[in-house]
């Protein structure tokens, strides 16, 4: 799929201001999807 189409690639951040959470981590990638991790509280 072209960068242009993956909407998330680049705005996790924003996706996670949606739901109140500040904070938001991106970890490894499995099945091909990245592991995201949002947060209200400071991510550890």
């Amino acid at each position: 799929m072209p960068k242009e189409d993956r909407y998330l690639v680049d705005n996790w951040g924003e996706l996670a201001a949606r739901y109140g959470h500040k904070y938001w981590g991106i970890g490894g990638h499995r099945d091909n999807y990245p592991q995201v991790i949002t947060s209200k509280y400071p991510i550890e």
